[in-house]
């Protein structure tokens, strides 16, 4: 299992983690960086990871710095880890 820590490092903003296990890939927050201009300009570079590669999304709480931001469409990921959720009940 490994961890990357793609946001929210040398500052409070932009919580972003990937988390890698085997064969699944597991988004932990996607948030948006908020603060001054070159914080802001963080919340256009691409993902390290083709967005097809995740598995699902884990939102820990309904803030914006947590929030996939507005460039990252993973509304099907989402989508798709509810079902699979949901199946499982």
């Amino acid at each position: 299992m490994q961890i990357q820590f793609l946001g929210a490092t040398g500052t409070v903003t932009g919580s972003n983690y990937l988390l890698k296990s085997g064969s699944a890939n597991v988004l932990i927050d996607c948030g948006l960086f908020q603060g001054d201009t070159q914080l802001r300009l963080r919340n256009w570079a691409p993902l390290p990871i083709d967005p097809r590669e995740i598995n699902a999304v884990l939102l820990t709480r309904a803030h914006l710095d947590h929030h996939p931001s507005n460039d990252i469409d993973v509304s099907g990921i989402m989508a798709n880890s509810i079902a699979k959720l949901v199946m499982r009940q």
